[in-house]
């Protein structure tokens, strides 16, 4: 399902780097899926992105895509081989290893995206820049949003992706981490991301920056043009198939999900909180998902804005 809002806006905590995540290739696999059903492709926006970089061919220029924090560097690679006449280039504080199926117009770098000089010495200026799942890799995610906007060429497009730590009922609302006031339990699931965005904050993780892309960007001379698409994706395949094929959706979104209830666990616990307490909210959490009890939507958010000629 996918719709719009209009979200709020908060201040974002800045103590400190966060220490790193410990996600299986699997997950961001199965990560990268989701996202490509979510909105039908490698990108929201296809007719700004794939206007700009054919316009910058055309006129004769080759076009120049960065992906910021890559990861595994499957979306580098996929649009390098979906764009073969651009130069994508990859960056992340760790090298990516080259595989056989990396196309010759994509390569990995080692860089910081926090550091505005260290972006500052890349060859080229981009046409299109992409930053997924960054939030809780970073502390200052406004700040990375600035250092790009000084590699990306007037009238290049940026495109966001973040996947909110929330699970929303079948109305849309906020699974409660609470008793309700007529003596309902909460959810298991709705108690363990609260939990872990409670973490993240602590660590100094830019969480929930989804919330403020729209004020960062509309208040931001740098950029116009400014977009956002929500993807309300259901965990489970109980949604049926309307415009997207909900259920192939909702059955990526399980197993991710599940995939990470131990590596939650472990984190959790680690970080200080009671361990039977967090044992309770996984093993409900789990149950939860697998009973489709009740039924739980995760948002995917998309954003995008247009380098102008500031």
């Amino acid at each position: 399902m996918l719709i719009s809002l209009q979200p709020q806006s908060f201040e974002l905590p800045n103590i400190g780097a966060p220490p790193p995540i410990p996600v299986p290739s699997t997950h961001a696999d199965g990560l990268h899926q989701m996202h490509l059903l979510t909105v039908g492709g490698l990108y929201a926006a296809p007719d700004l992105v794939e206007k700009t970089l054919l316009d910058r061919q055309n006129s004769g220029s080759t076009p120049y895509v960065l992906d910021v924090g890559t990861g595994s560097g499957v979306w580098a690679r996929e649009i390098a081989q979906k764009f073969p006449g651009a130069q994508v280039v990859g960056i992340d504080l760790v090298s990516v290893p080259l595989t056989a199926g990396t196309p010759s117009n994509c390569t990995f770098e080692v860089r910081d995206v926090t550091s505005e000089e260290n972006l500052r010495t890349l060859e080229q200026k981009f046409d299109i820049v992409h930053i997924r799942a960054l939030d809780n890799a970073v502390h200052d995610y406004k700040r990375v949003i600035d250092n790009v906007s000084e590699v990306l060429r007037p009238g290049g497009v940026l495109l966001l992706a973040s996947v909110g730590m929330y699970a929303y009922d079948e109305g849309k609302k906020l699974l409660s981490s609470s008793t309700s006031d007529d003596g309902r339990a909460p959810s298991a699931l709705g108690c363990l991301f609260n939990a872990l965005r409670e973490m993240f904050s602590k660590q100094g993780r830019a969480t929930d920056t989804l919330w403020a892309w729209p004020n960062w960007l509309n208040g931001d001379a740098k950029y116009e043009q400014f977009g956002m698409l929500d993807g309300y994706n259901p965990l489970g395949p109980w949604l049926q198939d309307g415009e997207r094929p909900e259920k192939a959706i909702g059955a990526l979104t399980k197993e991710n999900t599940l995939g990470i209830l131990s590596i939650s666990e472990t984190m959790l616990i680690q970080a200080g909180w009671e361990p039977d307490m967090v044992k309770e909210w996984v093993e409900g959490s789990r149950r939860e998902i697998e009973a489709q009890e009740p039924h739980v939507y995760k948002l995917f958010r998309y954003a995008w804005a247009v380098r102008t000629t500031l």
